[in-house]
């Protein structure tokens, strides 16, 4: 059995954190093609687009508005960022990031996924206890998440809450789009219930 101290605990809940999204979307995957879950395979494309939008339009879009407003330093990452990935780079950990902050992507992807999760919760599963366990669990790892990114020195406090509002506003309407998608189909994901609460 490995010696496990303090320092080692922590960094494996960092690494747990950093890499929350990939990892969850590996494991929706995994489920949606088990067990054919519908709302999984929405989340998992909702995820993916939102992703690749927050790279390609979000973070420049930002950074341009911001540089005109002459507040281009918000989106800056703090100093001495390293890492800022799902995973730390193994050939080269004190690579320093050469990448935009503003808005923090893991910030954006772990609340569209709480946001999504509870939203689905809260319309397809009865009031008790358990519901509102799950809820408050779900809420703790997407806020976790955005407030690890700053703990590991990767985004600053505005960069996770403009990441989290994104996130959060995309996990709401994703979530309405595929209720009406599948309510017009007259087809619930009810399988998803059963693992998840029952």
């Amino acid at each position: 059995m490995g010696n496990y101290n303090m320092s080692t605990i922590t960094s494996n809940i960092k690494g747990i954190l950093r890499s929350y999204p990939l990892m969850f979307t590996i494991i929706a995957i995994i489920l949606s093609l088990v067990y054919k879950l519908n709302s999984l395979v929405f989340l998992i494309i909702l995820i993916s687009i939102t992703s690749i939008v927050n790279k390609l339009v979000s973070k420049p879009l930002l950074f341009k508005l911001l540089d005109i407003l002459d507040l281009k330093h918000i989106a800056l990452r703090p100093s001495g960022c390293v890492n800022s990935s799902n995973f730390i780079n193994e050939l080269d950990p004190t690579k320093l990031s050469t990448t935009y902050g503003m808005p923090s992507g893991h910030s954006v992807e772990s609340m569209l996924i709480s946001v999504f999760l509870v939203m689905y919760i809260l319309k397809y599963h009865t009031n008790t206890k358990k519901r509102s366990l799950l809820i408050g669990f779900i809420i703790l790892i997407g806020c976790g998440v955005c407030y690890s990114r700053v703990l590991l020195g990767c985004h600053t406090i505005p960069q996770i809450i403009i990441g989290g509002i994104i996130g959060s506003l995309c996990g709401y309407y994703g979530f309405k789009l595929w209720d009406k998608l599948n309510s017009a189909q007259s087809n619930h994901d009810y399988k998803f219930d059963a693992i998840i609460v029952k």
